[in-house]
């Protein structure tokens, strides 16, 4: 698939269409939106911008231009490794969306400020830190290196340890605020 095609999928699904409904929007047929979005065509000019002005998007947007810069791909790398990591039900629950994610790193949707400070926030994550910016002073308690010797053990535990330690951590995060 393109990156044209998955960004359609996901406008698509985040608008909750179906093919028939945005079809309908674009005046054209079921199967031409399944085609644009299976990769076997693509889009007029014309209809980009019609798809754009539907999604309320720029065109650059839908063709999944990528912003080639240095800073956008550390915070991609950065967001690759930690989905990586983390426990994909707690990342859920926090409220990131692991397919828009996906594309996000695939660089299917470009990344946007807006975007990358809620999926830093949603993480848990400063924004300096997921950019590789002045890691140690955004790192809480930096300095002793045992925010980072924590999340090397974490790391390396298994699933369920993993969680066990993770609910204890909250249990004592909790205690603190008291």
């Amino acid at each position: 698939m393109s990156k044209f095609s998955d960004t359609l999928v996901y406008l698509r699904k985040r608008a909750g269409f179906s093919q028939q409904e945005l079809a309908d929007k674009m005046e054209v047929s079921r199967s031409l939106v399944g085609m644009y979005e299976s990769g076997q065509r693509m889009p007029s000019y014309e209809m980009l911008e019609a798809l754009a002005d539907i999604f309320n998007v720029n065109i650059d947007f839908l063709t999944g231009h990528e912003d080639s810069g240095e800073m956008s791909k550390e915070f991609r790398e950065k967001l690759a490794h930690i989905i990586e990591m983390r426990d994909k039900a707690d990342l859920v629950a926090a409220g990131v969306d692991l397919y828009e994610v996906g594309l996000i790193i695939n660089g299917a949707i470009p990344l946007s400020l807006d975007m990358a400070c809620q999926l830093a926030e949603q993480l848990g994550e400063s924004l300096d830190s997921m950019l590789g910016l002045d890691a140690a002073k955004s790192a809480p308690g930096s300095g002793s290196g045992l925010d980072m010797e924590i999340i090397n053990m974490l790391i390396s535990l298994s699933d369920d340890k993993k969680a066990e330690a993770l609910n204890y951590i909250r249990y004592l995060a909790n205690g603190a605020r008291k």
